[in-house]
C-alpha cells in the first residue's frame, strides 16, 4: 500500500492478508511534509522552556530561513504519553510557542511561522498510555520539529 499526496513525501507498507478472512485492517500513515531543511529538538520532562543544547539547530533553521527569504517555516511540538491527554496537549501548545518566541528574537517573522502542538498523538515508538518505557525510550516524543519549506513567490 502507497500513499502520495502533493508536497508531502510518499510512504507506505507491505501488506500480508494470508490467512485474513475476515474483520478491519486499521492502519494509519502519518504523511511528512516536503522541506528543505528538518531539524529536531528535545524538551526536559514536564518542561517547555527551549534548551541550550537546542540554540545551534534553532540557529540553523534561523540561516536557513535567512538563505532563502520566500521559505516558511513548520513548528510541530509534542509530548510524551505520560498525564492526561488534554494536559499534554496544552504542553505541546506552550513547545510550541516557545520555540517560535526564539525564533521571533532571533529576527524570523511570525507570518512565516506556522506552529501547533500535538499533545501526545504522534508518538514515534511503542508508548503511548499504559506502556511502561525507559526515561530514554519516553524522552525521544518530547520533541519540537521544525520543517523549512521552500515557497517561490507567485
Amino acid at each position: 500500500m502507497e500513499v502520495h499526496k502533493e508536497g508531502f513525501i510518499p510512504d507506505g507498507f507491505n501488506l500480508n492478508t494470508k490467512d485474513l478472512y475476515k474483520g478491519e485492517l486499521l492502519n494509519d500513515i502519518v504523511l511528512e511534509e516536503v522541506y528543505i531543511e528538518k531539524e529536531v529538538g528535545k524538551f526536559n520532562y514536564n518542561k517547555y522552556d527551549v534548551q541550550p543544547e537546542s540554540f545551534p539547530l534553532l540557529n540553523h533553521i534561523v540561516r536557513t530561513l535567512s538563505k532563502f527569504p520566500t521559505a516558511t517555516l513548520i513548528v510541530s511540538a509534542h509530548a510524551d504519553a505520560r498525564g492526561t491527554k488534554e494536559y499534554n496537549q496544552r504542553l505541546s501548545d506552550k513547545r510550541a510557542e516557545a520555540t517560535v518566541q526564539y525564533l521571533l528574537q532571533k529576527g524570523i517573522s511570525r507570518s512565516r511561522i506556522t506552529a501547533r502542538g500535538f499533545g501526545e498523538e504522534l508518538i514515534l515508538n511503542r508508548c503511548s498510555d499504559g506502556v511502561e518505557c525507559s526515561e530514554e525510550d519516553h524522552s525521544k516524543n518530547r520533541r519540537v520539529e521544525l520543517k523549512v519549506q521552500h515557497h517561490s513567490i507567485e
